[in-house]
C-alpha cells in the first residue's frame, strides 16, 4: 500500500465533509471533521505544490486505521465505512440515539475560539442592523 498524498487527503476532506479552519495563506490547511455535531478529529493538508509529499498523519489524527483512511482517498470506501468504524470505537453514539446538532457543535469542539462561527455571528448581526435602519426609514450607512 503506498502513501496517502495530497490528492488522497483532499479525497477525504471531501468524503467526509470536512470544514476548513485554518487561514488563507497558511502553510497547511487546516480541516476537522464532525458528524452529527460531534467533533471526531482534524488533520492538515501541506499547501506545497508537489502533491505526492505524504500525509501519513491523517489516519493517527482521525484516530481510523491505515488502511481505511488510503481506502478513502482512494475511492474505495466511503463516509459510512468511516462512521462505522467511529461508532465501533465508541466515539460515536448508536443511531437510535441521534445527537442536537445545535448543542453538540459547541461543547464539542477542542478549541474556545471558533473565528468560523464568529464571522458568521458578526456577518447576521450586521445584515440585522442594516435591516432595521432600513425600517426606521434611515439609509443604512455605507461602508
Amino acid at each position: 500500500m503506498s502513501a496517502i498524498t495530497k490528492d488522497h487527503a483532499l479525497t477525504i476532506c471531501k468524503k467526509l465533509k470536512a470544514v476548513k479552519e485554518s487561514a488563507k495563506g497558511a502553510a497547511h490547511i487546516d480541516y476537522s471533521v464532525y458528524y452529527g455535531g460531534v467533533y471526531l478529529g482534524s488533520f492538515g493538508v501541506r499547501n506545497g505544490s508537489n502533491r505526492s509529499l505524504p500525509h501519513n498523519h491523517i489516519p493517527d489524527n482521525l484516530n481510523i486505521p491505515y488502511r481505511l483512511a488510503w481506502e478513502l482517498g482512494s475511492c474505495t470506501k466511503y463516509l459510512e465505512d468511516y462512521v462505522a468504524c467511529m461508532r465501533e470505537k465508541g466515539m460515536l453514539p448508536s443511531e437510535e440515539s441521534p445527537v442536537d446538532e445545535a448543542k453538540a457543535l459547541p461543547e464539542s469542539r477542542p478549541w474556545e475560539i471558533d473565528w468560523v462561527a464568529r464571522q458568521e455571528a458578526e456577518s447576521t448581526a450586521e445584515q440585522a442592523e442594516e435591516a432595521a435602519t432600513a425600517e426606521d426609514g434611515e439609509e443604512p450607512p455605507r461602508t
